[in-house]
């Protein structure tokens, strides 16, 4: 284990799963992760971000996951196939005390296959043995069925709506109505 790895401790541990491999990012992960889904505006749709112009933008992305995983605020794996090479989405656990909240991305190509339901349980797994967390959540806009399906695939019960919570700047200027969703853990 390096130096770098000791750092950055649990977030540098690789997870497996039937289907799965969820890793660290690396900075070279930049442009697979660009030609996957990073540039895709139908992916890109629904999160905080606006769909990268280039590799460079996902590459300083990285940069700034790696830097907020070193803190321990934040945890944060590139999820790959096992029959694949190149990464084909991204998920974190964003760390505040003993609740956490998950995000995640995924590449179109990959969208209805039980990838990302598979992923989540994966981190939530990880976020009760290494780091005792009690609760986890996330939201998704209410216009994305497809992620709230997710989460409940992944076992979060759904907690009623948040309005003005969250903005989605590729699809409005404002802060969007969410779906809100928790699993506890304890």
């Amino acid at each position: 284990m390096s130096h770098q790895d000791e750092k950055q401790g649990h977030a540098s541990r690789t997870m497996r799963t039937q289907r799965l491999e969820l890793r660290h990012p690396e900075l070279e992960d930049a442009q697979a992760l660009f030609d996957a889904y990073a540039a895709d505006p139908q992916v890109t749709r629904y999160l905080v971000w606006r769909p990268h112009k280039d590799a460079t933008e996902t590459r300083e992305f990285l940069a700034l996951r790696r830097a907020l995983s070193s803190t321990g605020a934040s945890y944060c794996w590139v999820i790959r196939k096992l029959d694949e090479t190149s990464p084909v989405g991204m998920i974190e656990l964003r760390v505040s005390g003993t609740q956490g909240n998950v995000g995640y991305v995924l590449a179109r190509s990959h969208w209805g296959h039980g990838i990302m339901p598979e992923a989540v349980v994966s981190v939530v797994e990880f976020a009760r043995s290494a780091l005792s967390l009690q609760i986890i959540s996330s939201c998704c806009d209410l216009e994305n069925p497809a992620s709230a399906r997710v989460l409940r695939k992944a076992g979060f019960d759904y907690l009623g709506v948040r309005k003005s919570h969250f903005a989605h700047p590729a699809i409005s200027h404002g802060a969007r109505d969410v779906q809100f969703f928790e699993l506890r853990l304890g």
